[in-house]
């Protein structure tokens, strides 16, 4: 009798510690699901990290200008500006320079302007009205015409000499810090396919080491038309195209070479000078051109054969 009591009482206390046992396994199970979610929970608590667009950055180009600037004869109106002799003056295509300028800001990239001799444009004589219509009364629908191409260049102009009056001299060229640029870009200037014009230039040493300099430093060089295209191919020892073939499509159409790090626009000048919707496409070349050169410098460039 005794001893099925003490039987009894010990699986009595086995079933009590079992349970006991048990009890505190599934506990401390649960406590550990708890902790181990209790991190997760907080990761997903925690704000994601805002992702910036690196186009948003900007960076400093510098622009090379040389003296007064020529403008183009458009069929059937007036000349305005001087009009410089061929093989005689330098001077930057003023379209062209704005244009850049323009497209340069509306993307915000820092541009600090030199001028060669420091001349700077001068597009409206003292004492002139800029806004004044100065055509002929207009007798048909093509005269209107006329005259509204007449007021948009002498715009454009005005708009180029109020630009490069902030343009640093050629002493102040000789001290240019190319680590401090992306790029240096060259509008083009008078007498498009002049080798004497490209010559005289490329004899200004200050300007054929400044070039080389940007290229060996792997800075980008930025010509746009033939005239600049041609100088940066004399320094460089490159054949580049200064224009596209009659035939082509694309008449503005960009030229990339990133393994030598040149970003160019060839064009025949003489549309300009007889067709009326040329401008406007050049215009949105030299946009697309400073799009082009934004995302090569803040992205990197693509491997890409180089296009000439």
């Amino acid at each position: 009798m005794f001893l099925q009591k003490t039987l009894r009482l010990r699986q009595e206390s086995a079933s009590i510690l079992l349970r006991a046992f048990s009890s505190a396994n599934n506990k401390s199970n649960k406590e550990g699901k708890k902790e181990k979610e209790a991190p997760q929970e907080s990761k997903e608590s925690q704000p994601k990290p805002k992702v910036l667009n690196p186009m948003k950055k900007t960076f400093h180009v510098a622009m090379l200008l040389f003296g007064p600037g020529s403008t183009y004869r458009i069929a059937g109106t007036e000349q305005f500006g001087k009009e410089l002799e061929k093989h005689e003056q330098l001077g930057t295509n003023l379209m062209e320079a704005t244009a850049l300028r323009i497209a340069l800001a509306r993307h915000k990239i820092q541009c600090k302007n030199y001028s060669i001799d420091g001349w700077y444009p001068q597009t409206i004589e003292e004492g002139q009205d800029p806004k004044e219509d100065q055509s002929l009364e207009s007798k048909d629908e093509g005269e209107k015409q006329v005259k509204q191409i007449e007021s948009d260049q002498r715009n454009l102009l005005t708009e180029s000499a109020r630009l490069t009056r902030g343009a640093k001299t050629i002493s102040e060229l000789s001290k240019l810090k190319v680590g401090s640029f992306e790029a240096l870009i060259i509008p083009s200037f008078v007498d498009p396919y002049s080798k004497h014009v490209v010559a005289d230039l490329y004899n200004i040493p200050l300007l054929r080491s400044l070039i080389k300099e940007f290229n060996l430093t792997s800075r980008y060089l930025v010509p746009v038309g033939a005239s600049a295209i041609n100088l940066v191919g004399k320094c460089l020892e490159l054949q580049l195209r200064t224009s596209h073939p009659p035939h082509s499509t694309y008449k503005f159409k960009q030229q990339f070479n990133d393994e030598r790090k040149i970003l160019s626009l060839p064009y025949d000048s003489k549309l300009l000078n007889t067709n009326h919707q040329a401008l406007g496409q050049l215009n949105d070349s030299i946009d697309n051109l400073v799009v082009s050169l934004k995302s090569r410098v803040l992205l990197g460039a693509k491997k890409e054969q180089p296009n000439q």
